[in-house]
């Protein structure tokens, strides 16, 4: 009986499913001049809070993701010097 109380519980833990709401907030390309490279900076809010995302859109396809890229959480401070993440 504890073999299979143990089985339904790992069964239920393991097929949780956790879904975020993704927005795009704002994207821009940024040209680095001559050596025909390109970043891109997106702004995002995820689950309320914000964050920003690069990667090299030269090493960018749609099919695969290669290359480097980035996310990062912004931050606000308060008056007192505290700082918390940033809402969107």
């Amino acid at each position: 009986m504890k073999k299979i109380f143990g089985i339904v519980v790992m069964g239920l833990l393991l097929n949780f499913n956790a879904n975020a709401e993704i927005k795009l907030i704002e994207k821009k390309v940024i040209d680095q001049g001559g050596n025909n490279r390109s970043m891109v900076v997106s702004l995002i809010c995820v689950d309320g809070y914000k964050f920003v995302t690069l990667y090299d859109k030269a090493q960018y396809k749609a099919d695969a993701v290669s290359g480097t890229s980035s996310i990062t959480q912004m931050f606000m401070r308060s008056t007192d010097k505290n700082s918390f993440p940033a809402r969107c």
